[in-house]
């Protein structure tokens, strides 16, 4: 489907809703985005990503969206 420039930009407005302040949004081609979200938990990371699906699902977009964790811990 072709990506429009309304639709990328409702998109755009969603994303920047739902982040908190310490969170990273880095857009990566139209219409794609990468967010990092420091200290969160895995099931966190799936409710925000939950959250902008829906709320995109409510203005007629689709969207995919994946989570992966990392943790990591200072040698000793």
């Amino acid at each position: 489907a072709k990506k429009t420039p309304h639709a990328v930009d409702l998109l755009l407005t969603i994303l920047q809703q739902n982040l908190r302040e310490k969170d990273i949004l880095i857009p990566q081609a139209p219409g794609k985005f990468f967010l990092m979200l420091p200290k969160t938990s895995h099931r966190a990371a799936e409710m925000i990503a939950e959250t902008i699906r829906s709320e995109a699902e409510e203005r007629s977009l689709t969207v995919s969206i994946g989570a992966i964790s990392f943790n990591h811990t200072a040698p000793t």
